[in-house]
């Protein structure tokens, strides 16, 4: 039960389990089912677009899902809940980084992600998920699997057709 603009909303689950900390849980995620994408302690599940990981109806955001700081934990953890309500939304910083990357011409976020994931090899198997923000001054900071990135988008190069 959470308050909303429109009045107190009910959303049926089973369970939340919030985790405050600096070590995963991950022996606990694991006996729930949760693969991880390595044996390395460290290592986040790897999770859907939605932030689901591999145990249906499971979804892993924040810390253990290998984004550190509480402001992502907070947006996910939203995006998270309108998912389950059923609710079609944008990431948090989509329109900043729609502005950012205007330059590039009429192409969406998803797809400048993915030329990036293919075409740039510091890029490689970055995954849907990569942490992407947008700083004053169309400078954009990339985080992914906890290296940060910085990049202009007046200085990225990528043909789109």
């Amino acid at each position: 039960m959470f308050n909303t603009p429109n009045g107190v909303t009910v959303v049926d689950c089973d369970r939340v389990i919030a985790r405050l900390g600096a070590a995963p849980p991950r022996r606990f995620l694991e006996e729930c089912g949760v693969a991880f994408s390595s044996d390395d302690r460290n290592a986040p599940p790897p999770l859907s677009a939605r932030y689901e990981s591999n145990v249906p109806g499971l979804y892993i955001v924040g810390a253990v899902a290998g984004y550190p700081l509480i402001k992502q934990a907070l947006n996910q953890g939203y995006e998270v809940i309108e998912h389950i309500r059923g609710h079609s939304i944008d990431p948090a910083d989509e329109a900043l980084l729609k502005e950012a990357l205007s330059p590039l011409g009429n192409v969406s976020v998803t797809e400048v992600m993915h030329r990036l994931a293919e075409e740039i090899a510091v890029f490689k198997g970055l995954g849907s998920l990569a942490s992407v923000k947008c700083w004053p001054g169309k400078r954009l900071f990339m985080c992914w699997r906890k290296v940060p990135l910085f990049l202009n988008a007046m200085t990225i190069r990528i043909h789109f057709s």
